[in-house]
């Protein structure tokens, strides 16, 4: 990754917003200056809220005092690019003046829509919302398994022969398989059809419960020695773990609302590509309709 990568990816309203927001959620101490460009100071409030916005990836791979000095030059070159391109006149410019009006309008229309959904939305909502999924929805066959994963075939062949003499599967687990589940003695728990690479899946549901392969089980990641432990009907998951979903469904439903109330405010006209008065689209599209609450 290039040291400019990062900064042209952020969002053009969090790269306006430089630092803006950072002392909301910070303590009240005075900003500490770290650096000065044509006058304008750059903060450690700057650096943080810059240092926040690389990738994640980034930020694991090198620690924040090994970042800090590219970081803050990628600040220094920003301000300084800017206040150059200021010093011509280019922030005066149409195209510029535009795009700040565009941004202005987006930004009006998503905080407006988002806080009169936050008022609007109630916990009697998302509850309808989820009776009406776990009432209409098709919950499959889930299975309970446990595997052992090993790098060649013969390795799994072993592993299986050691089964056949009446060892525990979890020990021989814990002691061969290369697996992240090792540790757990190779328990996957409760997965339901899509969750597992396909050659797993189709024979871990073709098993039945308190059997293992009889031959190992070949996929991308491996050779597997696999036990089914149970089966069980799907289970729904929580009104908990739904809610983030159940917020999203409950809140575009609400966007559109809060939409259409506004249009009923205002006058509206609406004309075709040849100037003739036309009405409003009798239906909408969802694809569209859910970009009203992003």
């Amino acid at each position: 990754m290039t040291k400019w990568q990062w900064l042209k990816a952020a969002p053009i309203a969090a790269v306006l917003v430089m630092g803006s927001q950072v002392g909301i959620a910070q303590t009240q101490q005075a900003p500490k200056v770290i650096a000065t460009v044509a006058g304008q100071e750059i903060t450690d409030r700057d650096f943080e809220q810059a240092y926040g916005s690389l990738p994640a990836k980034l930020r694991q791979s090198r620690t924040k005092e090994e970042l800090y000095p590219h970081v803050l030059e990628l600040l220094v070159q920003q301000i300084a690019v800017v206040s150059s391109g200021r010093a011509v006149g280019i922030a005066d410019s149409p195209y510029v003046q535009q795009q700040l009006k565009a941004l202005e309008n987006r930004l009006v229309h998503d905080i407006y829509v988002r806080e009169a959904v936050r008022r609007l939305i109630t916990e009697e909502m998302l509850r309808e919302e989820y009776n009406r999924y776990i009432t209409t929805a098709q919950f499959g066959e889930e299975v309970k398994a446990r595997h052992i994963l090993l790098d060649t075939k013969a390795e799994a062949e072993q592993v299986i022969a050691l089964m056949g003499q009446g060892n525990d599967f979890a020990s021989l687990a814990q002691q061969y398989s290369k697996g992240s589940s090792a540790p757990s003695g190779g328990d996957l728990g409760y997965f339901p059809r899509g969750q597992m690479v396909q050659e797993f899946e189709d024979v871990a549901f073709g098993m039945q419960p308190n059997t293992y392969t009889s031959s190992p089980i070949q996929t991308k990641f491996g050779w597997h020695v696999i036990l089914v432990e149970d089966k069980r009907q799907g289970q729904p998951p929580s009104f908990e773990q739904m809610l983030p979903r159940l917020q999203q469904v409950v809140g575009e439903a609400l966007a559109f609302q809060v939409v259409q109330d506004a249009i009923k405010k205002n006058q509206v006209q609406r004309y075709d590509l040849q100037g003739n008065p036309i009405d409003a689209p009798a239906s909408d599209i969802p694809e569209l309709r859910s970009l009203l609450s992003q």
